[in-house]
């Protein structure tokens, strides 16, 4: 018999509580008489969220989902509370289930020096660095973390940034702030051996598929993603690590969530703060 979570919606976004009715056998709602804590908490992340998060822990959530959650400073024993649950950050890419299809290929032909080049397209008035922090989280997703990262420009239509990732890949990063393209994001790796093309809807924009384009001597194949929300897939990540079926996955191996997040924010913090 498959778990079932309760978890309280009277404050969640509405992007949560719709995804959560299309899992109706893996959530439910938490009892109004407030007896007991609900299974899973959802956090909004504002700043502040870290600390949010922790009390919720200490409070006795089996699990917690912070939504858009933003650069934040958390206290050490904040860190120790968050470290004994499961913690998903449900960020703009990061859990489209199509990247699985990427991964293993993308990794075939990574090799030292190797070029990905990412292009994320935003809308006027997106803040530069939180398109930036979304295209680090989507790169640690596929695997590949940034080590450094070197802001070259930032203004009101975009950025430009360069960065060296694990393995000693390479890595060119554009964003876009237009309101005359649909907001997106694409990943691409060219190689003498082969080729990675991903290209990813909008997180917000209804549920829409990723495709997923690989050719190289071992597959040649386009994927087409299953229609699902980043919400949706962030709240089915967290079910199956509360519901103790360990890591859910390829992209949970050696993942932290908040750790990996504070990292990412890091260094986007520090390559703000000396383009400035």
């Amino acid at each position: 018999m498959e778990l079932r979570l309760d978890v309280a919606t009277s404050d969640a976004p509405g992007a949560v509580r719709t995804a959560l009715g299309t899992l109706p056998r893996s959530y439910g709602p938490a009892s109004s008489s407030g007896s007991a804590p609900p299974a899973v908490a959802v956090i909004r992340g504002a700043p502040g969220w870290t600390e949010d998060a922790a009390r919720a822990a200490r409070a006795g959530a089996r699990g917690i989902l912070v939504v858009d959650p933003v650069a934040d400073r958390a206290a050490p024993d904040d860190l120790a509370a968050l470290a004994r649950i499961p913690i998903v950050l449900d960020t703009p890419w990061r859990h489209r289930s199509a990247l699985d299809a990427a991964r293993a290929p993308l990794h075939r032909l990574l090799r030292p020096h190797a070029l990905i080049e990412c292009r994320v397209v935003g809308r006027p008035g997106d803040a530069s660095d939180r398109q930036l922090l979304g295209v680090l989280g989507l790169l640690r997703g596929l695997g590949v973390p940034a080590r450094r990262l070197h802001l070259h420009e930032a203004d009101a239509h975009g950025f430009a940034a360069t960065g060296e990732l694990d393995q000693g890949v390479r890595a060119c990063v554009w964003g876009i702030l237009t309101p005359s393209a649909d907001p997106g994001a694409s990943i691409r790796l060219i190689d003498a051996a082969g080729s990675v093309e991903i290209d990813l809807p909008a997180p917000d924009g209804g549920a829409q598929p990723a495709r997923v384009v690989v050719d190289d001597e071992s597959d040649s194949a386009t994927t087409i993603g299953p229609f699902e929300t980043s919400t949706r897939g962030a709240l089915i990540r967290l079910h199956r690590l509360v519901g103790g079926t360990g890591r859910a996955g390829p992209a949970d191996e050696g993942a932290d969530d908040v750790a990996s997040f504070l990292a990412d924010a890091e260094l986007v913090g520090a390559a703000t703060s000396c383009a400035r």
